[in-house]
């Protein structure tokens, strides 16, 4: 797979991408489990840590579309795209922001977000995603609320649409998507209409990864 080195991201968002996570089972989504207790989190979470301000097209961090950096090279703001299911779930280590680094919770100290690894059941996938039939997800969880809970409100987004950048959702979970029975996609955690007006539904999604985008200066597009 081809690797990105250029992006500029937040401290933290680098550090979390390279955690290596351990591995429990956790159980199946139970019946009434609603995903608004995790969006409410997560939307917390972003106001506290540095995001990148969405003024930019859902469509602009796609696989298929392209920048050219300061030295010429291309990159793209994601590798995967991906519709499908979010299943099991696997248990991760605990961390906490130490000052204004982030660093593995020692025995005894109280973390304030741990990463778990999540099973994708694929429906239909681009990028390094084609083809296959699972992938894995991290995503971060609040670690003081019961492990069981924020996976069962994560598992009930249902069907979720993911642009990503290895396991992660780009942009620090701003562009999870989250896809309705008629396809509709919404972004739970992107207010910006203009920003989401050009991939509301899984049609607009299929066109816009058909299309063949000219490369595009990095300068100020989505962080690069």
């Amino acid at each position: 797979m081809r690797r990105r080195t250029t992006k500029t991201l937040s401290g933290l968002c680098v550090w979390l991408l390279t955690v290596a996570l351990a591995g429990c089972s956790a159980s199946l989504t139970p019946p009434g489990a609603s995903p608004e207790p995790y969006l409410s989190e997560l939307s917390a979470r972003l106001e506290i840590i540095d995001s990148v301000e969405l003024d930019r097209r859902v469509v602009d961090a796609l696989p298929n579309v392209a920048y050219v950096l300061a030295d010429g090279s291309t990159t793209t703001v994601s590798d995967a795209v991906i519709v499908g299911t979010i299943t099991a779930a696997r248990a991760a280590r605990d961390y906490l922001l130490d000052g204004e680094d982030v660093r593995q919770a020692a025995t005894g100290e109280s973390p304030q977000w741990r990463l778990v690894t999540f099973d994708v059941d694929i429906e239909e996938g681009w990028g390094v995603a084609r083809g296959e039939r699972t992938a894995s997800l991290v995503l971060p969880v609040p670690a003081q609320r019961p492990m069981s809970d924020s996976v069962a409100s994560i598992q009930a987004l249902g069907r979720v649409l993911l642009i990503l950048d290895g396991e992660r959702i780009v942009h620090n979970e701003q562009y999870l998507g989250v896809v309705a029975p008629d396809g509709t996609i919404t972004y739970p955690l992107m207010s910006d209409s203009r920003a989401t007006a050009s991939v509301r539904s899984l049609e607009d999604l299929r066109q816009a990864l058909s299309e063949s985008y000219a490369p595009r200066a990095a300068v100020g597009q989505l962080g690069l």
